[in-house]
């Protein structure tokens, strides 16, 4: 049986549900501020559909969104990226995110092109950018402010390997086949999981690779309200249903979440690292 302060988590999360749909938390970090604690910055309350940090990208309920109850349903526009990214991509967080050993697990290759989905200030996308410097990075957001953020800060860094793109709620807009998609806290967003990823196998080359970080049910931290976490195992039979074989689950790696890497083709039995 669920507890009130569940209840309240679920009822919050699934007045929501509209922004549900494939790609609707398309910026990685959306809830990051929850899940680092961070506070949404001043003024920033205009209700408006949109996605961020990473995958992170979506409000859950009082004690794991930005919003809070003062904000019910209302969605922030991210006017102001700068202020966000000063909230999400901090020193806290590379505590516990530990960016490079991630990377580490998922092996993305120098010439690599990489869609990363739900980019938000560019957490995860301009390290992949550095990992693939003879290659692409699609950073993938809603929020055209956002989107205009991540190229003005991969142009800061000297990026010219990452090519923001502005999604819609259906589409991630990939603009050619793959070698990786990865999704930080984002995957248990989705509505319609394996219709979603049956259609983005087209965005996906042969061997193409979708890496998946997100949160343990057993985390007893900030994060997504339990009840909308998922075990690796549903992910991987969900993804099996669309089409793809697990090839790596780490539950190792990260105190708060897994990584899990699926290929395409039939399901095959996930090695941990």
């Amino acid at each position: 049986m669920q507890s009130p302060l569940m209840q309240s988590s679920l009822m919050q999360y699934r007045a929501l549900s509209w922004l549900v749909s494939p790609l609707a938390l398309l910026a990685a970090g959306l809830w990051l501020a929850g899940c680092g604690g961070a506070p949404a910055p001043a003024g920033d309350t205009h209700a408006a559909p949109t996605s961020q940090p990473h995958g992170e990208h979506m409000h859950h309920g009082e004690k794991h969104g930005h919003h809070g109850a003062k904000h019910g349903h209302h969605h922030h526009r991210f006017d102001n990226p700068a202020e966000w990214a000063g909230k999400w991509d901090t020193a806290e967080r590379d505590a516990w995110q530990k960016p490079d050993a991630v990377l580490a697990v998922i092996a993305p290759k120098p010439a690599d092109l990489i869609a990363d989905i739900g980019a938000g200030t560019g957490y995860f996308a301009m390290r992949l950018a550095q990992k693939a410097p003879e290659g692409t990075v699609y950073a993938i957001d809603l929020a055209p402010k956002m989107v205009e953020y991540l190229g003005q800060r991969a142009a800061q860094m000297g990026l010219s390997n990452v090519e923001p793109i502005e999604a819609t709620v259906d589409d991630a807009r990939i603009p050619q086949p793959v070698d990786l998609v990865m999704l930080t806290n984002t995957y248990h967003h989705i509505g319609d999981r394996t219709a979603y990823f049956t259609r983005l196998a087209s965005s996906l080359k042969p061997a193409g690779r979708v890496a998946i970080v997100d949160y343990k049910l057993e985390f007893e931290g900030k994060g997504p309200p339990p009840a909308m976490r998922l075990a690796p195992e549903t992910v991987e039979a969900e993804m099996k249903a669309a089409g793809y074989r697990a090839v790596v689950r780490d539950e190792e790696t990260l105190s708060r979440q897994y990584i899990l890497i699926f290929e395409r083709g039939e399901a095959g039995a996930a090695g941990g690292t």
